[in-house]
């Protein structure tokens, strides 16, 4: 196999390393729904992530490395990307260390314990780390073996006792998660769900651990290039076993189920992957022209990125520009059609998708609801609005059940029907409501710390009550014996924060009214 070729196949499993990572990172952030013990549990596909990104660093060093020139590039890749392995043994053990946390089981280890190993563990992995690239502590190599473009580009054995050291660590962090993984797989009840994933994330790691111990002996004991390549293979088929199965720990521990997600991400990324090498190759074996190896990876991390993070870059972008009902319910929605095309059952699959998009339906109307209340409240109580009867006879709070009882009031009181109400009458229950609320806020914090009263305070008098800002500020000193400024910075700081409570307090209030809780 030619130097180029062995490349190309490294490269392609440096890139399905930093798929996977960035796959396991961005479905983990996709999960805006979490409640209740989920949200107080840390997210394991983070970690996970960061470990499979890192590999593809290193994996990505390792094929630099065998179409180096000179030694001066070789060791430049070498130190430029050995430092990730030692934080990927160290992130995988503390990850292992942590499986009690995810699942809200019995910990193996304490908890106080487990902080100080953990810590201990990551702290000496950045420190292995460190010595590689800014030291040369780690790597020694003698340029008269080298041999430019071949993977057998031998380098003399690291400088001891740090090379030493560093094969104790990384071998006893491996085995230390192999005998965990084991220890929590054979705990496990023979039917539960997390069995079999437990089970393949342990055979995986024996890959790794046999991977890592046939790759340690060419450095320590003999330099043998077939040695030496079955410990990368074993290692990294065990590492995609690892990650592939992490994959779907996290979706049984939220109770998804992503089969059908993964398999159109990877598909798509690797299309995009191999496609691009196989235009590449084409174009520079017809043109004849030289090019940087460095621009494979290059195009590679621009690929996947683009294609494994685009759904999380489009979430993000519709939170910033759509209101947050519209993107849960979008959230809701995907997640029912995804139920109904991955579902082994059809027909239990529509029933549940029948009370899903009705949950859905009303859990939108809520979140549009409150959020109209806060932009209402807003505009009310901006630039006077509230002494503007055509503008409140046509707020949209007259739509609520809060306001539809107070126009029904104010149609008893005239004896005229609600269809027949002035905009002066309808003006009228805007205001009596925001004064309700506003009575209800201060009844709520009336016993609290004095200085939350200033908001409140500040609504009534300067709006309600139309007073100059010195009057406000009076009115402030007299009921809370505090001095307030009324400068323009100060005066809408109050005021933005007294809208939101007087927005809460009528959500409150209709939340009751229409006996939603």
């Amino acid at each position: 196999m030619t130097a180029q070729n062995l490349f190309y196949l490294q490269i392609l499993v440096a890139g399905y390393f930093l798929w996977l990572g960035l796959y396991l990172i961005s479905r983990a952030l996709l999960l805006p729904d979490w409640s209740g013990r989920d949200a107080q549990r840390f997210w394991p596909e983070i970690p996970a992530g960061v470990a499979m990104v890192l590999t593809f660093v290193f994996m990505t060093g390792i094929a630099l490395e065998g179409v180096s020139e000179t030694i001066a590039e070789y060791v430049f890749w070498a130190r430029a990307t050995w430092w990730s392995i030692p934080l990927v043994a160290g992130i995988w053990l503390w990850w292992v260390l942590h499986l009690a946390d995810f699942e809200g089981s019995q910990a193996l280890i304490a908890g106080k314990t487990r902080a100080i190993i953990s810590t201990a563990i990551l702290l000496t992995a950045a420190a292995f780390s460190l010595m590689g690239p800014f030291t040369s502590l780690i790597f020694r190599y003698d340029e008269a073996i080298f041999q430019p473009n071949s993977y057998g580009a031998i380098f003399l054995p690291p400088a001891q006792p740090f090379n030493g050291a560093y094969s104790l660590f990384f071998m006893a962090v491996i085995l230390s998660a192999q005998i965990i993984i084991g220890i929590r797989w054979r705990m496990t009840e023979p039917d539960a769900p997390n069995r079999p994933l437990l089970q393949r994330i342990f055979w995986g790691n024996v890959l790794m651990v046999l991977g890592a111990s046939s790759y340690l002996i060419t450095y320590q004991i003999v330099d043998n290039l077939v040695l030496r390549l079955v410990g990368d293979l074993l290692a990294t088929l065990g590492l995609a076993i690892v990650g592939r199965m992490l994959v779907r720990y996290g979706a049984w521990l939220r109770h998804r189920f992503i089969q059908a997600d993964m398999r159109r991400s990877f598909l798509s990324n690797g299309v995009l992957v191999v496609g691009s090498l196989i235009v590449f190759d084409v174009i520079h074996r017809l043109t004849g022209s030289d090019f940087s190896w460095v621009s494979i990876p290059i195009l590679i991390v621009i690929g996947v990125f683009t294609a494994t993070m685009s759904p999380f870059l489009q979430v993000g972008l519709d939170r910033w520009v759509l209101p947050s009902w519209e993107v849960e319910l979008r959230h809701r929605l995907n997640r029912v059609e995804k139920d109904l095309t991955t579902a082994a059952d059809p027909q239990q699959a529509f029933e549940r998708a029948e009370s899903q998009l009705k949950e859905a339906t009303e859990e939108a109307r809520r979140s549009q609801q409150r959020e109209m209340i806060r932009s209402e409240v807003k505009r009310i109580f901006r630039h006077k609005t509230i002494y503007k009867e055509r503008a409140l006879a046509s707020s949209p709070l007259l739509n609520l059940h809060i306001g539809r009882t107070r126009l029904g009031q104010i149609s008893r009181d005239r004896q005229v029907a609600i269809d027949h109400l002035t905009a002066a009458d309808r003006a009228q229950a805007v205001r009596e409501l925001l004064d309700e609320g506003l009575g209800r806020a201060e009844e709520k914090i009336s016993a609290e710390n004095s200085a939350k009263q200033i908001p409140l305070i500040v609504l009534r008098q300067g709006y309600l009550e139309d007073k100059t800002r010195p009057q406000v500020a009076a009115e402030i000193q007299e009921a809370t014996g505090l001095m307030v400024s009324t400068n323009s910075r100060g005066y809408t700081t109050y005021l933005n924060h007294g809208r939101k409570l007087l927005a809460e307090t009528l959500w409150q209030m209709e939340i009751e009214t229409a006996n939603f809780g």
